[in-house]
């Protein structure tokens, strides 16, 4: 009777050992493989989720830089352009008003109007031989309104042609008494002499000065 069975040594135990070792190498590389390869797999998606996030930011900004200067419409999302200041044209240089017409002796560009004949002092002087030229000429003038002084002479000879002297600032009125007299604006009218007073009988500084010539003393 047999004690029991023994394994046979022919080597067929050392040989299952030896696969067996084998194929545990196996498993632990495949293993090994399979662990990188997911490794991998989550570093990739890492990798994508901050390259979304760093590309974000910059679509962001790119918004907000064209914001200032345009509406964007985004998905969900809306913003609003604030008022850009307005700058005036170049070369623009003048705030003067255009079509004002110089008519003053300053030629600034302003428009002035003639003073009302009772603000204007007029004085006659009658420069010829004819007898109550200057009180008749005078007459005439305090006719119109204005604020004439006394008639009296002028002793510096003889005008063939009445002429019509103003002080400063009084051209225009000047230029009034000339046609009210109708004498010729543009060519009688003439500023105040130097010293009127030492050719003038009775100065009564005038604003305006007529030195009546032969040509208004002779008219009735």
């Amino acid at each position: 009777m047999n004690g029991g069975r023994h394994a046979a040594d022919d080597g067929s135990f050392a040989r299952s050992a030896g696969g067996a070792a084998t194929r545990g190498v196996v498993l632990i590389l495949i293993a090994v493989v399979l662990g990188f390869i997911l490794l991998r797999s989550g570093s990739g998606s890492t990798e994508s989720v901050s390259a979304g996030a760093t590309v974000a930011p910059t679509t962001a900004t790119t918004a907000e830089s064209v914001a200032p200067s345009s509406t964007t419409e985004g998905t969900g999302t809306s913003e609003v352009t604030e008022p850009t200041e307005t700058s005036a044209p170049e070369g623009s240089t003048s705030t003067t008003v255009e079509g004002t017409t110089d008519t003053s002796a300053g030629g600034d560009g302003t428009t002035f109007d003639a003073r009302p004949p009772n603000e204007v002092k007029v004085q006659v002087a009658n420069t010829t031989k004819t007898s109550g030229a200057a009180s008749r000429i005078s007459g005439q003038l305090k006719a119109k309104g204005y604020n004439v002084l006394t008639a009296t002479n002028y002793t510096a000879g003889a005008l063939a042609r009445t002429k019509v002297h103003h002080r400063q600032g009084f051209f225009l009125e000047a230029r009034e008494v000339a046609t009210a007299l109708g004498l010729d604006p543009d060519n009688d009218v003439f500023i105040m002499p130097a010293a009127p007073d030492a050719s003038i009988q009775q100065w009564e500084d005038p604003d305006v000065l007529v030195l009546v010539g032969s040509d208004l003393a002779s008219t009735g």
